[in-house]
């Protein structure tokens, strides 16, 4: 298991909750939309690669793709971010 650096603590945190079952490729693509405004994209690769089978470098690639919402689903969008709002989201937002 890869260790979580304490920055990502509470980011990682809230997607083992969200996400206990782990996290689809669409939803995958929702989160880099959703997190993209509140995370660096270093962070951001960082933390969802403890989630996806992908490699950092891969999902620093997928940002820049993912990051508009261009191409995804709203119905996805909005089913990732009411998930989200159900386990913390604000408050997680609120911690900086």
């Amino acid at each position: 298991m890869k260790n979580i650096p304490e920055s990502l603590l509470s980011t990682s945190a809230l997607l083992t909750e969200s996400f206990p079952n782990g996290i689809t490729q669409d939803e995958y693509k929702a989160l880099i939309f959703i997190l993209y405004e509140h995370m660096s994209d270093r962070n951001l690769s960082e933390v969802l690669s403890f989630f996806v089978d992908k490699d950092k470098i891969v999902i620093s690639n997928d940002i820049p793709k993912h990051c508009t919402g261009q191409g995804l689903q709203l119905e996805m969008i909005k089913n990732v971010q009411e998930n989200l709002n159900r386990h913390g989201f604000q408050e997680w937002i609120d911690e900086d």
